[in-house]
């Protein structure tokens, strides 16, 4: 009986911590939007492109974190299924952000600003190849690295 409480106990942290954190909040078009500047959209813009970046840095951190988990499972059982990460909140600020960016360069032709570079069609093309190229990907265990 002891054994078990220290067990659920100890279980609890790992238990808090797969729950994922919160998605930001990111807004697609503010009602500021016209009056802002070509030097503040392209600010925004590449600050916008920083975050993009590291949602996907999070989100991969994320994966490899839950693979280790579930290879736990081979080594420690079923309660090490409770460390995998099920949050979404990355994906779904990478979205927000690319809609975002979107809105931005919408606004930045309109006023005739010089090109934001570089353009969210590549940026949309390069996330989606290594999407396609990660699901392709063998997966390995963790004893055969």
């Amino acid at each position: 009986m002891l054994l078990r409480a220290t067990i659920s106990l100890a279980a609890l942290p790992i238990l808090v911590a797969a729950c994922g954190r919160p998605s930001q909040e990111v807004t697609v078009q503010r009602s500021s939007d016209e009056v802002l500047s070509c030097f503040q959209l392209n600010s925004e813009y590449q600050a916008n492109l920083d975050s993009i970046g590291f949602n996907r840095d999070e989100s991969l951190a994320r994966e490899r974190d839950n693979l280790g988990s579930i290879a736990g499972v081979l080594v420690g059982g079923v309660g090490a299924l409770a460390a995998v990460d099920m949050g979404s909140a990355e994906e779904a600020e990478l979205r927000a952000f690319i809609a975002r960016n979107r809105r931005i360069a919408e606004l930045s032709e309109a006023k005739q600003c010089p090109p934001l570079e570089p353009d969210m069609d590549s940026i949309v093309s390069e996330l989606e190849a290594a999407e396609a190229a990660r699901e392709a990907a063998p997966t390995t265990r963790p004893e055969e690295q």
